[in-house]
Order: C-alpha cells, then sequence, then structure tokens
C-alpha cells in the first residue's frame, strides 16, 4: 500500500479530517495503478464532475511536482521522454 493510497483511505472514510471524496479519489490517483481498485470503489459513490475534478487536482499536482503516474490510460498514453500524457 502507498502512502497516498493510505492518505485515500483518511479522506474516504473521515479519519482525522472531514470526509472528502474528491480528495480521497485524488490521492487514490496519485498512488498509481496500485490504488486502481479503490478508485474504482470509490467511483461508484461520486459523481462523475467529482470524478473530473479529482483526476484534474491529481494530475495539476503530478505536473507541479514533476511526478507522473500511470492512469487508466495505462502505458500506451506514456510519452517517448517516459512522462504520461494526460489527454
Amino acid at each position: 500500500m502507498t502512502s497516498y493510497s493510505k492518505v485515500g483511505d483518511f479522506y474516504a472514510q473521515g479519519i482525522g479530517t472531514e470526509q472528502d471524496l474528491v480528495r480521497a479519489y485524488m490521492m487514490y490517483d496519485l498512488g498509481g495503478t496500485a490504488s486502481s481498485g479503490k478508485k474504482a470503489e470509490l467511483a461508484e459513490q461520486m459523481t462523475q464532475a467529482q470524478i473530473d475534478e479529482a483526476v484534474s487536482l491529481s494530475r495539476q499536482w503530478q505536473e507541479e511536482h514533476n511526478s507522473y503516474r500511470p492512469s487508466y490510460h495505462g502505458l500506451e498514453a506514456q510519452g517517448s521522454d517516459g512522462h504520461y500524457e494526460y489527454h
């Protein structure tokens, strides 16, 4: 389990913070493919707008920290220089 996944659990369950499904999904997204099952479970409780917001926040964080994670798009979205391209 990644630390991002653990933080996602805290947001999803409201442990030590208010429950925030968008932030939880964002953290699971930052956990990369290791958290894909948790993202899928959480997505069942969310609207598409919430999921889109969470993915946007995750991509923004990744851009700001120059640290890219695999997405639902898989490795085919990986650019020739090793970064992940999101469309």
